[in-house]
Order: structure tokens, then C-alpha cells, then sequence
């Protein structure tokens, strides 16, 4: 899959309306150091809390920020997977 489309869909997400049932997803958070992926968090029922774009002026590369929340009453059904040390 083309990674822009992957960011076009998060960005459709982030505008879906709150009391949609649609709003919540699943989400793996995946952290990579030196090209290795050291942790994935599990979010059974995320939903987006913020979404942003900026795009450098001269270079066009852009860079994007998706902070997600898992649904309160779910939180115990969220999981970490991997090592810890950096």
C-alpha cells in the first residue's frame, strides 16, 4: 500500500466526529531506534485527540503528528510488546 494513502486515511480519521461508533479503531504504535522496531503498544479503541501536518517551504517533505487516546474503559486492554532499553 502507497504511504500516502495510509496518511490520507489518518487523515480522514481525524475528522471523524466523536460520537460516531466509527471514530474508535485499533492502532499499533510501533517505536523504531537504529532501524529496529524495540516496542509496539496495542490501542484495541483509539481515537485521535489531535492531528497536524507541516511541509517544509522549499523541500516539500512533510511531517505529521497523530496523538491518539485509547477509550477509557478499555485502558486495561491496552499492551506493550518488547524490550525497554534504548
Amino acid at each position: 500500500m502507497d504511504r500516502a494513502d495510509d496518511t490520507m486515511k489518518i487523515a480522514k480519521w481525524s475528522v471523524v466526529r466523536a460520537e460516531s461508533a466509527d471514530s474508535y479503531r485499533k492502532a499499533t504504535v510501533e517505536i523504531v531506534s537504529a532501524n529496529q522496531i524495540v516496542r509496539k503498544v496495542h490501542f484495541p479503541n483509539a481515537f485521535v485527540v489531535d492531528y497536524q501536518e507541516r511541509y517544509g517551504d522549499t523541500e516539500g517533505i512533510g511531517e505529521f503528528t497523530l496523538v491518539i487516546r485509547q477509550k477509557k474503559d478499555k485502558f486495561e486492554m491496552t499492551t506493550i510488546d518488547g524490550g525497554y532499553a534504548f
